[in-house]
């Protein structure tokens, strides 16, 4: 998973100065992960690149790696992790302003992994649609910063799961 990630990275940093997109941004940053069934919580590490295509509309790239926890799904009774990759489209509502607001819609993978020496495979992936919302706000023309809260349904071997994700990170633009 790590490695589709860091290659579709690679894939939109060079694909968006090719077509002569944007400024290609990169944001990291903790996130904090809801099981809103099992009421459970547990933290995560989110990775987001993102390049304006159109005025005021990117295309974004969004990892997320969760610790281990006690999610709701039928692979284990065990703590779980997630991973999920998500390539969407970013909605701005005015790139060009210090503070803007933007909502995001994507699609990709999820990766379940369990912490379950009982099961032969402890491992399972499907689909993931996501929406998120947020705010962000730039302190320079490279850094800025976005908080933003997101909502994670699995398709398909991962249907079960559902989660929300709250999340601050730090963006710089790359190029």
């Amino acid at each position: 998973m790590k490695k589709i990630f860091m290659g579709a990275c690679l894939a939109l940093m060079l694909c968006g100065s090719a077509w002569g997109a944007g400024p290609v941004t990169v944001s990291t940053g903790g996130a904090l992960i809801y099981d809103p069934f099992d009421q459970e919580a547990g933290e995560a590490v989110k990775l987001e690149v993102t390049t304006e295509v159109l005025p005021n509309v990117a295309l974004e790239l969004t990892g997320l790696i969760s610790g281990r926890f006690d999610l709701d799904n039928n692979l284990s009774e065990e703590e779980t992790a997630v991973s999920v990759v998500a390539l969407g489209g970013k909605f701005m509502s005015d790139s060009q302003k210090e503070t803007r607001g933007y909502l995001s819609l994507g699609v990709g993978a999820m990766v379940l992994n369990a912490d379950d020496d009982a099961l032969a495979d402890e491992r399972r992936s499907g689909a993931v649609a996501r929406f998120g919302i947020g705010i962000e706000h730039d302190f320079s023309r490279v850094w800025a910063l976005r908080l933003g809260a997101g909502y994670s349904q699995g398709v398909g071997g991962t249907e079960e799961i559902s989660f929300f994700d709250a999340s601050l990170s730090i963006s710089a633009a790359a190029f």
